[in-house]
């Protein structure tokens, strides 16, 4: 056991494959006895379980070695090198900004989602890696990567990067519905759980064209497809597409079904790689047009920047909100997912001291997002804004005064005790009669701080009242 202690001193953390040759080198002995050597160690020696390692390796690590820097930095590389599944997850985290949807993450690993012979269900892996402190739960529907984050971290930069996805998304799925590629009410798109076969897909379809219906049995072919948006897409972002096609066109009797990747540019591997196994490489500015993707660039940076755009340079939020009211499809629309810039926006027109967008706060462990932090007349405003045509339910209005407020509440006043707090939920949709009970008790009980609830009708007053016309176009696209 003194050899294996040595080697992992000296080389740190790694697999037991590899340990096996480092011993097989260092001391002159069999593979086998190696192995045995390994297998037989006890502490101060450790592995970790569950994992499922190629070949059936384990990691190994001193215990003075649990959770360090190379620790982490050598499991990564040992998932990267025998378990393409958890390197695929955290690749995934990793290229969306450092954070991911959980709605969408699934989406780009080439594990099921459903139970399925032979291969680890998704949201095993997922847990295992928050186990690990790999991964953690941010905020209420996020996942943050920990470790091999590169540079400042934003979750604004992740929300910017899926708002782009699901609107190249949703205008895709416009046109291939117009020309009678897919059905017309059947398509899924991102954020909706695409599920075929099995796994999730940013995106998924029954079509009735030729060569992928079933005539035979009257059953329709699909179109599905994933989409990589903020960097090139090379080999290792794409393999987890094609390792999904490749398991799932084994199975007996699956619908015929036409794969596509979407992306702003693929390397020449990444698409020689995709076009050798069928798939459709479809770069965005050839799917729309060069001003579609150069505006879909646009986006991305005022949604990551827009407090300080609508500070410092309000008439580019302005332009921009024009520029794309202007533009049909999805895009054209965008205005409406805009809202919470757009009531930031309001704010600012209001002579407010300070406003910020998606602001994060944290008291004892607790995590939360404001939508929208504002400092004016001597007062704290947090605004949770709800920009979707849906009434608000009980349950919602609850979780939201027994669960956020509160957190949000004591992180301010540990930080400025004498803060006057009001808290104020902005719902485009309204809310349903038991809502609106629940929410008038609270208001009435609560002694700390104000809560006050907003509809549709009652925003568009308050932007008629100050002429805030980038608020009404936002409101008018939701509510179309």
């Amino acid at each position: 056991m003194k050899r294996v202690i040595k080697v992992l001193e000296q080389k740190g953390p790694m697999l037991s494959g590899e340990l096996a040759n480092y011993l097989q080198m260092e001391y002159d002995i069999s593979n086998a006895t190696a192995r045995k050597a390994i297998s037989r160690a006890t502490t101060p020696v450790h592995k970790i379980e569950g994992i499922g390692f190629e070949k059936n390796q384990k990691y190994m690590y001193l215990k003075e070695q649990f959770n360090n820097e190379i620790y982490f930095k050598n499991l990564f590389n040992a998932f990267k090198e025998s378990s393409k599944n958890y390197y695929q997850i955290l690749l995934a985290i990793r290229n969306n900004g450092g954070f991911i949807s959980k709605k969408v993450l699934a989406s780009y690993v080439a594990a099921p989602v459903e139970n399925l012979t032979s291969h680890k269900r998704y949201d095993l892996l997922v847990r295992k890696l928050i186990e690990l402190k790999f991964i953690h739960e941010y905020t209420d529907g996020y996942y943050q990567l920990i470790y091999f984050n590169e540079g400042k971290v934003d979750i604004r930069n992740t929300k910017a990067i899926e708002l782009a996805k699901k609107t190249v998304i949703d205008d895709f799925s416009d046109w291939a519905k117009k020309i009678n590629l897919i059905a017309y009410n059947s398509p899924k798109g991102f954020f909706e759980y695409a599920n075929f076969a099995k796994f999730q897909w940013a995106f998924t379809a029954p079509s009735y064209i030729n060569d992928i219906e079933d005539k035979k049995n009257g059953k329709p072919g699909f179109f599905i497809g994933d989409i990589i948006i903020g960097k090139n897409a090379d080999v290792d972002d794409v393999q987890f597409f094609i390792d999904k096609i490749d398991i799932i066109k084994h199975y007996k009797n699956l619908p015929n079904f036409i794969p596509m990747i979407i992306s702003e540019n693929f390397t020449k591997e990444a698409h020689r790689l995709l076009k050798e196994k069928g798939v459709i490489c479809a770069k965005i500015s050839n799917l729309f047009s060069s001003n579609y993707s150069e505006t879909l660039k646009e986006l991305v940076h005022i949604m990551r920047n827009a407090s300080t755009i609508i500070r410092q340079n309000p008439d580019k939020f302005i332009d921009y909100t024009n520029k794309i009211s202007s533009l049909e499809g999805k895009m054209g629309n965008l205005i409406g997912d805009l809202f919470e810039a757009a009531v930031g926006y309001y704010f600012h027109m209001t002579g407010c001291k300070y406003f910020e967008l998606n602001k994060i706060v944290r008291y004892n462990h607790f995590e939360k997002e404001i939508d929208i932090y504002v400092e004016k007349d001597g007062k704290i405003k947090i605004i949770e804004c709800k920009g979707i045509k849906s009434e608000l339910d009980h349950e919602y209005v609850v979780k939201w005064t027994s669960d956020n407020i509160p957190v949000i509440y004591k992180s301010i006043k540990e930080i400025n005790s004498s803060a006057i707090i009001e808290f104020e939920l902005w719902s485009i949709g309204g809310y349903t009669d038991d809502s609106i009970e629940f929410l008038n008790k609270v208001k009435i009980n609560t002694k700390k701080y104000s809560i006050n609830y907003f509809n549709a009708k009652d925003i568009i007053k308050k932007a008629k009242e100050c002429r805030c016309n980038v608020l009404l176009k936002s409101i008018n696209s939701i509510l179309k």
